[in-house]
Parts: C-alpha cells; structure tokens; sequence
C-alpha cells in the first residue's frame, strides 16, 4: 500500500513538474537574450516586456535603427515625415532617420500606424531592409515572400520557421535582432557587433559566439 501511494505521488510529481520546468527554461532563454539587448541599448524597457506581449511597429523600428546606430536621440533632427507622426511623438527623429536610411517606406498613404502591433512580415521586412538586402528580397518574390526568403537565408529566422501576417511577439523578435547583431551589412565582412563594438564592455562575446540563437 506505502509502495503504491509513493508511485502515485512521484508520477504526480512528475506531471506537475515538466511543465514548469520546461517553462522557466523558456523564460531564462527570454531574459537571457533580453539582458544582452537591453544591455547595448536596443530595448528599452526590458523589466516591462513579457515574452507574449506585442511589441508596437515604433517600438520595433526604434530597436531596428539602434543596431545600427548608437545615437542620442537628440542627434537626431525631427520633422513630419509621416502625417501620423507629429514632431510631438517620441518616435518622430526615429522615424526620419529609419525613412532616411530607407528601412522604411509607411503605408503609402502618408502614414505609419506607429502605435499598432507590429506582424511577423513586416518585422523580416524591416531587418531584411536595415541590412541592405532589399534588392535580394524583390528578386526573390518583393513583399513578404521575398523578405521572408531572405530573412531565412540570412539565418535571422530559422529556415522552418513560417512568417505570417499575426502580430509578433517579443518571444519572436528578440532572437531576431539578436541574430541581426550577428550579421554583416550587405557586401561587408564586418558583423554589426563587430562593428559598433557591442557586448565587449559587458565581456559577453563569447556568450554571444557560444549561443545558439
């Protein structure tokens, strides 16, 4: 009987266990990659993120333009370059310099929508864009098929990953920048890390080389 109640309690155990195990192993990986974001200034905020929220189309692109530029936000001039982002919004000098760099077009209406989540399509496109690889991208079947087929050949998502028009997560998109970290601009050898010297004051590099993402 002692024998048989013990069985019973340690599958028990086991059922409830594996779960949270597997899901604090998730949540690691998602603080993980978040603190090495957070640290070189590509997301803001971190403590605020959860890993199923949606982030906004300005959130993203900010962090966008950040992997490229480690710029004061001062440094930036403001102007209306969408009819939706007054020189009011926060976004406003990231929006013109993104627009300037060409990593961003808006609707074609003269909008942006910065405060509506942001898809999985347009989110591959952006980084796709960021890294010079439009022209590859419109060869390949222009938008989304193309970006995807880029963003796949690149290593920012992996090749059986499907890109869809649903909101993104942030469980999405911080390996995907964190991947672009990794590369180069297009027709250049030296990744974006190399280049803007990222994690090496935080003696991280080798947990960036080492990673899997």
């Amino acid at each position: 009987m002692f024998f048989k109640k013990t069985l019973t309690f340690l599958c028990i155990f086991a059922l409830l266990s594996f779960p949270v195990s597997g899901y604090e192993s998730e949540q690691s990986e998602f603080l993980r990659i978040g603190n090495i974001l957070s640290n070189n200034n590509i997301i803001i905020g971190l403590e605020r993120i959860q890993p199923e929220d949606h982030p906004l189309r300005d959130e993203f692109t900010a962090a966008a333009l950040r992997l490229l530029e480690q710029k004061s936000v001062d440094d930036y001039p403001t102007r209306t370059v969408f009819s939706d982002v007054p020189e009011s919004h926060w976004f406003n000098p990231f929006a013109v310099r993104a627009k300037e760099l060409g990593f961003i077009r808006g609707n074609g209406d003269g909008t942006f929508r910065p405060d509506e989540y942001i898809t999985q399509e347009e989110a591959v496109t952006i980084l796709v864009s960021l890294l010079g690889y439009e022209e590859h991208a419109k060869k390949n079947g222009s938008y989304p098929t193309g970006y995807a087929f880029m963003a796949k050949q690149l290593g920012i998502i992996d090749k059986t990953t499907e890109i869809t028009n649903d909101f993104s997560t942030y469980n999405e998109i911080f390996p995907m920048l964190l991947k672009t970290m990794r590369l180069p601009l297009c027709q250049q050898s030296e990744t974006l890390w190399e280049k803007k010297g990222y994690l090496k004051a935080e003696g991280m590099v080798q947990k960036l080389e080492s990673s899997t993402y």
